[in-house]
C-alpha cells in the first residue's frame, strides 16, 4: 500500500555512511514523490515508488503495495563509487547467505547505480529504528508505557540477535542504535514486547570459514577480537537504552530501582581516561600500593569495631546498580582481563543470560529497598531464600503433592551438616501448603532447650496461637478446626491443654497466659504441702500424653486443610521425644499429614535418628530420605549475585572464590560474605552506584573449615567489650529468647552495665550484624544453632559455669515473687550449671527449693522427664541432715521425686525413694504418697502379693482390718450395702456432700488399691473391698460423703452384680451410670485421675452386657492409672478380636506400640495381657516375619506362661491363655485342639467372684466346641450337648440385657443345636440371622465365623456348591478383617471342593 511521507513509520536509518539515522530532511507531503523526480535515467524502475526518508546522504523509498523498498546512497562525486558497491554486495552476501534463520533480516535483492549513486533494492521489514524508538518515547505521552521492565525486555531481545548472529559465524562490525530495527508491542499494563532485526551489515564479517580456519577482514585483520568489538558497541546500545531521559522518563513502579549516576563519568572510567579522575570527587577510590583501599573521606564507626564508609552526594543522572554492572563490563570487553574486578563478557551468550536473569527476577535484583539497603552498606542477603538443590525440592514438593491430593501419610528426612540450608529447603514448599489451604506446624529441638520432652507441645501450643491471632475473623475454619478437635480428641482436651494452654483458649475463647506452659496452681519453694498424699498423683501418663498428642495432630490435619509438621534439629531430641516422633510418624489414622524431619548426619552425631528410622522403615513405612550437601557453585554464583545485585556472569570470579573458601555451605556462604562487608572487602561505591570488591585481598583472606570457628573468631574481633557480653549472655539462653521485664532485659541489660553503657544499646547493632533477629517485639532468634555455638564458644570454657550462675542469680535477684513461676525454667537450668560454685548450705538449699517449683510446673505439664531431672537436682543438693532442717522441703522433693519415676518406669530409684521416705517420714500422713506409689508399683510389676499385704498393713494401720473369714464377710456386707442402697435414689447417691476426712480418704485409696491387686489372684478380697467403699460413702456411723474413689466405687459395684454369682445386668448398668456421675462431679476441675478405673469397668465389662461395644473407654486408656489404663486397652483389643470391629494391621500396630511401652515402663502385668493378644493377631495375620512377642517381650514361650500362671495361681490370666488357644483353634479349624484347650479350662475352674468379660466369650466358645464335638455323635454325644445347651441358656440371659452385642452368638449357637437335631430348616435359618445380625452389628469376624460354620453344615449335607459359596464368604470377611491365614484356609477349602 502506498504510505505518506508524512504519516511514514521512520523504520530504517541506517546508510553505508553511518548518517542515515540523523535529522530527516523528508520532502513535502503534497503528494507522492517518485525516483523520476530525483533520478534522471531510471529506466529499471517502471513502477512509482514513494519517498519515506531522506537525509543529506539517503534516500529510502517503499513501493506501494508492495514489500519491497529501495535505498539510495547519496555522496559526493569524489566518493569510490566501487568501494561503495563493494561494500554494498558484502551486505548482500552476509545478509542473504549468512545471516541467522531465526532473525527477522532485510535480504537485499538487487544491487544498481541510479545516476552514479549507487542504490539496492530490499524486502521490507517491519519497525523503527532503535535511535527513533528511543527518541519518540523518551519525549511523548507512550513513556509510560515503557518503564524499566519493558526496556529489559527490549535489551534482551537485541542481545539475543547478536547471540544469534555470533552463533552463526557473524560479527555485525557496525552495531549502533541506528542499525537495530525494533518492532514494538504494547500489552497495556504489562508494558511491550519486541522483535528485533539488525540491518546495515556492510561491515560485518565472517568469523571462521566452514573448515573451522580463522577469516582475514577485508583490511588483513585477524578477526579474535571482532566479537568483543561488537559487545563493546552492544555497551553504548544498552547505555542508550538504559539511560536515554533519565530517571523520569521511566514508570513510577520502576524508579525506585535507579541509583543517580552520570552516566558518562561510567564511560569515561570503563574506557580508560584518568585525565580527570582526580579533578571528580565522584570517581571510584584509588587503590594504593598492595591493593589497599584508600578513601579520599571521613569514616565513621558502626559501633562494632568496624569503618563504614560515608554516603557522598551524586548526580541526577542514572543507571540502575545491574545495569549499570552489564554495561561497564560490556564497554571493556576489548580490554585484557576487563575492569579492575576481572568481570568482562566473552559471549553475547552470557549478556543475554544475564538479562534474562534481570528480567525473571525483576523483584530480586530490582527490589524497593535496594537504594536504602545499598547506602547502609547492607549486602542484600535475604533471610530464608533456598538456592540450587532443585532435585532435593522436587522430591519434597512431590511429598507434599501426594499429601495434598492423594490423603497421604507421608513421611520425609532431610539430613545433612550444619549450615547446609536443610531448613531452608523445608521451606520452600511453605507458600505451595498455603495455597492449598494448609497448616504449616514447626518443632525445633535445642541442646540448650529446658524442657527438651515439652518441644513438640510447644509447637503445638505456638500453632495454636497464631491461629487464634490469624484465623480469628474465619469463623469457618475456626469452627470446622474446633468440631474435628471435639470429635476426635473428645474430653481428654482437658487432659492436654495443661502442656498445650492455647488448646484451652482455641476451644473455649478464653484467654490463656503467654508462656509455654501453665498451670492452676503455684508452687511453692518452702516445700509446702499443697498436694495432699491422697489426690493429684499425676495427670496423664507419658504414653497417654503421646496418644492424645498424636489425636491433636490427626485432628488438625483434614483434606480441607493439609498439615507439614516439620520437626527440625531431631539429633537433640532427648529419648521421649524422640519417642513421641515416632509415634507421630507411625500413626496410620493421620491423613493429609506430611511429616518433616531433619537432622544433622555429621560426624556420627545423632545415630539414634537413623536408628528410629530404620525401626519404621521394618515397620512396613515409607520414608523417603533427602541427603542435602553443600551448595553447587552455580547456585553460589547465583547467591553471590543477588546480593551484590550483581549479573550472574559477572559475579562468578568472586563467587567461585567464596565457594572454595566456604566449602559451599550455605551459612558460611552467607556469612563470609557478611564479614567480607565489614572488613571493607567487599563496599558499596557511590560514585560507581554498585557494589565493588577486592578480590586479591579476599582471595589471601584466611578461613577456618569450620564455621563455628570462624563465626566466633569473627565475633572476637569486636573490639567494644559491650557487645562481646551482649553476645554471650544471649548464647547463654537458647536458640530462642525473650527480652522482657521478667527475664533478660530488666535483670541484665538494664541492671548489669559495662563502662558505664546498658546493654540493650547493642541489641539493634548485633541484630545488623546478621547474628540474632528479631522476630517479634522483643523476641530474638539466633541466626542459627552454629551462630549460637560460635557467640557461647566466647566464654572461656574454665569460666561457662560461674557465668550461667551468675545469669541464674541476677535474674533470681530481679523476679518479682509473683512472677517466679512463670520465669523458673530460665532460672534453674542456669543455677544447675553452676552449681559447684555453691558453697553455703543456704544457697544450696535455696537451689533445692527453685528445684522443687521447676519440678512441679514440668509435672503438670505432662513433662516428666524434665521433672525427674529437676526433683533429682534438688535432692543432690539438699545437706546431708536435710530431714532435721528441711524437713517439708525434703519430703515434698522426695514424693514428687517418687511420682514421676514411677511414671517414666525408673522402679529402681522409685524403690530407694520410698524407702527413704519410710524411714525419716515422720507420720503417716507423710509416708502415705510413699506407699500408694509403692503398691502401684507391685500390682504392675505381678508383685500382687507384696501388694496386697503392704495395703493390709496401711490399712490396720488406719483402722479398717480386714477380716480373715472372707466368705461369710463377703456375704454380710453384701446384704448389708444392698440395704442402704435399696432406700436410696440415685439422686440421693449424687446429693451425698464432699467426704472431707482425711483417715476415711486415705482408706478409701488403699481399699481400691487393694482391689486392683487382688482382682486376678483373690478376687474374694477385691469383692469385699468394693463393698467396704459403698459401705464408707453411704454409712451414718462414719462421716459419710463422696469422693473421687466413690466413682471407682460405684462402677465396681456395678460389675461385680454383672459377675457370673449375681448376674443382674440391669443393676449393674444402673451402679455404672452412678459411677459416671460421680467422676464427672469430681472432674469439674480437670481430668480425674481414676477415670481409667470408672471406664474400665463401665465401658470395659458392665456395658457391654447392655449397649454395642464402645470405644468410650478409649480416654481410660489416656489416662495416668496405668495399671488400668493398660488394662483398659487390654479389653479393648479382647472385643475388638472377637468382634472383628477393627482391622487386624491397625490392631497389631496399636498393640505392638502398647507393648513397647509397657514393657519400658515395667507394666508387666498389663504386658502379659497385651502379648497374649498380640500373639494372637500375628498368628491370625500369617505374619511369620515377626519374633514371638512371647520370646520378644516375655521371655518364654505360651505353654510357660500358662505354667507359670498356674504356679502363681493367677487363673484370670490362665484362662485368658486358654480362651485365646480355643479361638485361634476355632478359627483354623483345628476341632482337636480346640477340645483341649477347653479340657485344660477344667483343671483350675475360674473364680466365681471374678469379673472378665473374656468369661463370657470363653463361654460363647465352649458352646461351639460342645456342638461341634456332639455332632460326631459318640458316646459322649449328650455331655458335649448339654454344655451347649447351657452356653445357649446362658447366652438367652445376654440377649435380654444386650441384643446388639449377643444375638448373633446365639443365633449361631442355636444354628449348630439345630444342625445337631437334624432340623435342616431351622439350622438354615438360623445361620442366616447369625450372619445377617453379625453385619448389621458390624462384627465383621463373627459374621466370616458364621458363613464358615454354615459352610460346615452345607458341606456335611453333601451340599457342596452352597458350602462354596459360604467358604466363599468367610474368605472375603476374613480378608477384610485381615486374617490372612483364615483367608488362605477359606481359598483352599473353595479350591478342594471345586475340583
Amino acid at each position: 500500500m502506498d504510505v505518506d511521507i508524512e504519516n511514514a513509520n521512520i523504520f530504517d536509518g541506517l546508510s553505508l555512511g553511518g548518517g542515515g539515522g540523523g535529522n530527516s530532511n523528508s520532502r513535502s507531503a503534497s503528494g507522492a514523490t517518485t525516483i523520476d523526480d530525483n533520478i534522471n535515467s531510471a529506466p529499471t524502475r517502471p513502477l512509482p515508488l514513494r519517498l519515506i526518508y531522506q537525509s543529506s546522504t539517503t534516500e529510502i523509498y517503499r513501493r506501494p503495495n508492495s514489500s519491497e523498498g529501495v535505498k539510495v546512497i547519496l555522496s559526493e562525486a569524489s566518493i569510490n563509487h566501487e568501494q561503495v558497491l563493494c561494500h554494498l554486495a558484502q551486505e548482500q552476501r552476509m545478509t542473504n547467505e549468512h545471516s541467522p534463520q531465526s532473525s527477522p533480516t532485510r535480504m537485499i535483492t538487487k544491487i544498481e547505480t541510479f545516476n552514479g549513486y549507487p542504490a539496492f533494492t530490499f524486502e521490507w521489514v517491519d519497525g523503527v529504528s532503535l535511535k527513533d524508538w528511543l527518541s519518540e518515547t523518551d519525549g511523548s505521552v507512550r513513556s509510560d508505557n515503557v518503564g524499566l521492565k519493558s526496556r529489559l525486555r527490549l535489551a534482551t531481545a537485541i542481545t539475543k540477535t547478536l547471540h544469534e548472529y555470533h552463533e552463526a559465524g557473524i560479527s555485525h562490525g557496525k552495531l549502533s542504535t541506528s542499525n537495530i530495527i525494533v518492532d514494538a508491542i504494547n500489552t497495556g499494563s504489562n508494558g511491550q514486547y519486541f522483535t528485533v532485526a539488525f540491518i546495515d551489515l556492510s561491515k560485518a564479517t565472517l568469523v571462521n570459514n566452514s573448515n573451522g580456519s580463522m577469516h582475514m577482514n577485508p583490511e588483513g585483520k585477524r578477526l579474535d577480537g571482532l566479537k568483543s568489538l561488537d559487545l563493546k558497541d552492544l555497551g553504548l546500545v544498552m547505555k542508550e537504552i538504559f539511560s536515554k531521559g533519565g530517571v523520569g522518563q521511566y514508570n513510577d513502579d520502576d524508579c525506585h530501582v535507579f541509583h543517580k549516576v552520570n552516566c558518562d563519568d561510567i564511560v569515561k572510567m570503563m574506557e580508560g581516561d584518568d585525565d580527570d579522575e582526580e579533578e571528580d570527587t565522584m570517581k571510584q577510590p584509588k587503590r594504593k600500593q598492595g591493593n589497599q583501599m584508600q578513601n579520599d573521606h571521613d569514616s565513621i564507626d558502626d559501633g562494632m569495631g568496624q569503618k563504614k564508609r560515608e554516603r557522598r552526594t551524586t548526580h541526577d543522572d542514572g543507571l540502575p546498580m545491574y545495569i549499570s554492572s552489564f554495561v561497564s563490563a560490556l564497554l571493556n570487553a576489548c580490554t585484557n582481563g576487563g575492569n579492575s574486578f576481572g568481570e568482562i563478557y566473552d559471549t553475547a551468550e552470557d549478556v543475554w543470560g544475564d538479562l534474562k536473569a534481570a528480567t525473571t527476577k525483576y523483584d530480586v535484583y530490582f527490589p524497593t529497598t535496594l537504594e536504602t539497603l545499598s547506602q547502609q552498606q547492607q549486602l542484600m542477603l535475604q533471610q530464608g531464600r533456598f538456592y540450587g538443590r532443585k532435585s532435593e525440592l522436587s522430591m519434597l514438593l512431590h511429598s507434599l503433592n501426594s499429601v495434598i491430593h492423594y490423603g497421604n501419610s507421608s513421611l520425609s528426612t532431610v539430613s545433612g551438616g550444619p549450615g547446609m540450608g536443610k531448613t531452608s529447603l523445608v521451606n520452600q514448599i511453605e507458600e505451595t501448603l498455603i495455597n492449598n489451604n494448609g497448616f504449616m506446624i514447626r518443632a525445633k529441638f535445642d541442646l540448650t532447650a529446658r524442657q527438651p520432652d515439652c518441644v513438640i507441645c510447644s509447637a503445638l501450643n505456638t500453632f495454636l496461637g497464631i491461629l487464634i491471632r490469624e484465623k480469628e475473623d474465619d469463623v469457618h475454619t475456626m469452627e470446622y478446626l474446633k468440631r474435628r478437635i471435639s470429635e476426635i480428641v473428645g474430653p481428654s482436651v482437658s487432659i492436654l491443654r495443661q502442656s498445650i494452654p492455647h488448646l484451652g483458649a482455641f476451644m473455649t475463647k478464653e484467654e490463656t497466659p503467654h508462656g509455654n506452659f501453665v498451670s492452676d496452681d503455684s508452687g511453692d519453694s518452702s516445700g509446702d504441702d499443697e498436694e495432699s498424699s491422697v489426690e493429684n498423683t499425676q495427670a496423664c501418663s507419658k504414653r497417654s500424653k503421646f496418644a492424645l498428642t498424636c489425636s491433636l495432630i490427626r485432628a488438625l490435619s483434614s483434606q480441607k486443610h493439609p498439615v507439614v509438621f516439620f520437626i527440625d534439629d531431631l539429633q537433640w531430641a532427648c529419648p521421649a521425644s524422640l519417642e513421641l516422633v515416632q509415634l507421630i510418624a507411625e500413626d496410620n489414622d493421620i491423613h493429609y499429614r506430611l511429616c518433616v524431619i531433619s537432622y544433622r548426619d555429621d560426624d556420627g552425631l545423632a545415630p539414634q535418628v537413623p536408628k528410629m528410622l530404620k525401626v519404621v522403615e521394618g515397620r512396613g513405612f515409607s520414608v523417603q530420605t533427602i541427603k542435602l550437601g553443600p551448595m553447587e557453585r552455580e547456585s553460589a554464583n547465583t547467591l553471590v549475585s543477588e546480593a551484590l545485585c550483581l549479573p550472574p556472569s559477572l559475579a562468578r570470579n568472586l563467587s567461585e572464590l567464596v565457594h572454595s573458601k566456604t566449602g559451599g555451605s550455605a551459612l558460611f556462604v552467607r556469612n563470609f560474605l557478611l564479614s567480607l562487608s565489614k572488613d571493607g572487602l567487599i563496599w558499596f561505591n557511590l560514585s560507581t552506584q554498585r557494589w565493588e570488591y577486592d578480590l586479591s585481598k579476599i582471595r589471601m583472606t584466611e578461613v577456618p573449615p569450620d564455621v563455628v570457628k570462624y563465626l566466633t573468631m569473627q565475633m572476637s574481633l569486636l573490639y567494644q567489650n559491650n557487645a562481646q557480653v551482649a553476645l554471650k549472655v544471649a548464647a547463654c539462653f537458647g536458640t530462642e529468647f525473650v527480652l522482657c521485664a521478667l527475664s533478660l532485659d530488666l535483670v541484665l541489660f538494664k541492671k548489669a552495665k559495662v563502662t558505664g553503657v546498658a546493654l540493650e544499646q547493642f541489641l539493634p547493632t548485633i541484630c545488623s550484624s546478621g547474628f540474632i533477629c528479631e522476630t517479634s517485639p522483643g523476641q530474638y532468634r539466633w541466626a542459627h544453632d552454629q551462630v549460637r555455638k560460635a557467640a557461647y564458644d566466647l566464654i572461656p570454657p574454665e569460666k561457662r559455669k560461674m557465668f550461667h550462675l551468675l545469669i541464674g542469680t541476677r535474674l533470681l535477684m530481679y523476679t518479682p515473687e509473683q512472677e517466679l513461676e512463670e520465669c523458673i525454667f530460665d532460672i534453674v537450668p542456669h543455677m544447675t550449671l553452676g552449681q559447684e560454685y555453691l558453697t553455703s548450705e543456704s544457697q544450696k538449699c535455696e537451689v533445692a527449693g527453685l528445684s522443687l517449683l521447676a519440678g512441679k510446673r514440668a509435672y503438670k505439664s505432662l513433662s516428666y522427664p524434665s521433672a525427674v531431672n529437676y526433683f533429682n537436682l534438688g535432692i543432690n543438693m539438699l545437706p546431708k541432715s536435710c530431714w532435721e532442717s528441711q524437713y517439708k522441703l525434703s519430703l515434698n522433693l522426695h514424693v514428687m521425686a517418687i511420682k514421676t519415676a514411677y511414671c517414666v518406669g525408673m522402679f529402681d530409684q522409685l524403690c530407694v525413694l520410698v524407702s527413704t521416705v519410710l524411714s525419716n517420714g515422720r507420720t503417716l500422713k507423710d509416708k502415705l504418697d510413699a506407699h500408694i506409689m509403692q503398691v502401684r508399683y507391685l500390682t504392675s510389676t505381678e508383685q500382687c502379693e507384696g501388694a496386697i499385704s503392704q495395703c493390709l498393713v496401711v490399712l490396720e494401720e488406719l483402722g479398717e482390718k480386714l477380716p480373715e473369714d472372707l466368705t461369710n464377710e463377703v456375704e454380710l456386707r453384701y446384704m448389708h450395702v444392698k440395704g442402704l442402697l435399696d432406700t436410696r435414689t440415685a439422686n440421693d447417691i449424687l446429693q451425698l456432700p464432699v467426704m472431707e476426712d482425711e483417715r476415711k480418704l486415705a482408706t478409701m485409696e488403699f481399699l481400691s488399691l487393694i482391689q486392683v491387686a487382688c482382682s486376678n489372684t483373690r478376687p474374694q478380697l477385691g469383692v469385699l473391698a468394693i463393698i467396704r467403699m459403698v459401705e464408707m460413702t453411704l454409712e451414718w456411723l462414719v462421716p459419710r460423703g463422696l469422693c473421687d474413689v466413690s466413682a471407682f466405687s460405684f462402677a465396681a459395684y456395678g460389675g461385680f452384680l454383672a459377675s457370673p454369682v449375681n448376674q443382674d445386668f440391669e443393676g449393674s448398668y444402673q451402679y455404672g451410670k452412678i459411677g459416671l456421675k460421680v467422676l464427672d462431679r469430681f472432674s469439674s476441675k480437670g481430668p480425674n485421675r481414676l477415670l481409667a478405673r470408672v471406664y474400665n469397668m463401665v465401658f470395659g465389662t458392665i456395658n457391654v452386657f447392655r449397649e454395642p461395644y464402645q470405644d468410650g473407654y478409649r480416654d481410660g486408656c489416656q489416662s495416668a492409672d496405668l495399671e488400668y489404663a493398660y488394662l483398659c486397652l487390654q479389653k479393648r483389643s479382647v472385643l475388638q478380636i472377637h468382634s472383628g470391629c477393627s482391622t487386624l494391621a491397625k490392631l497389631e500396630q496399636e498393640l505392638a506400640s502398647s507393648a513397647i511401652n509397657a514393657e519400658k515402663y515395667g507394666q508387666t502385668a498389663a504386658l502379659l495381657s497385651i502379648v497374649v493378644w498380640l500373639s494372637m493377631v500375628l498368628q491370625m495375620k500369617d505374619d511369620s516375619s515377626r519374633e514371638d512377642p512371647y520370646m520378644t517381650y516375655l521371655n518364654c514361650t505360651e505353654n510357660a506362661l500358662l505354667q507359670q500362671q498356674v504356679s502363681q495361681k493367677n487363673f484370670v490370666v490362665y484362662h485368658l491363655l486358654c480362651n485365646r488357644q480355643k479361638l485361634a483353634c476355632l478359627l483354623k479349624g483345628n476341632l482337636d485342639g480346640a477340645i483341649h484347650c477347653y479340657k485344660m479350662s477344667l483343671k483350675y475352674p475360674q473364680d466365681k467372684w471374678a469379673q472378665s468379660t473374656s468369661t463370657i466369650l470363653g463361654d460363647f466358645l465352649d458352646g461351639i466346641i460342645a456342638f461341634a464335638c456332639a455332632q460326631k455323635h459318640q458316646s459322649d454325644e449328650s455331655y458335649w450337648t448339654n454344655i451347649g445347651l447351657k452356653a445357649i441358656e446362658q447366652f438367652q440371659k445376654l440377649v435380654e440385657s444386650s441384643e446388639w452385642n449377643f444375638s448373633h452368638k446365639l443365633y449361631l449357637l442355636e444354628a449348630e443345636h439345630h444342625a445337631l437335631k437334624g432340623n435342616n430348616e431351622a439350622a438354615l435359618q438360623k445361620y442366616t440371622l447369625s450372619i445377617t445380625t453379625a453385619r448389621k452389628h458390624h462384627h465383621l469376624q463373627e459374621e466370616g465365623f458364621a458363613f464358615e460354620r454354615a459352610g460346615c453344615y452345607h458341606l456335611l449335607k453333601g451340599r457342596h456348591s452352597d458350602a462354596i459359596s459360604n467358604f466363599s464368604s468367610a474368605k472375603e470377611c476374613y480378608e477384610r478383617w485381615g486374617a490372612h491365614s483364615l483367608k488362605n484356609r477359606m481359598a483352599a477349602k473353595c479350591r478342594e471342593l471345586s475340583c
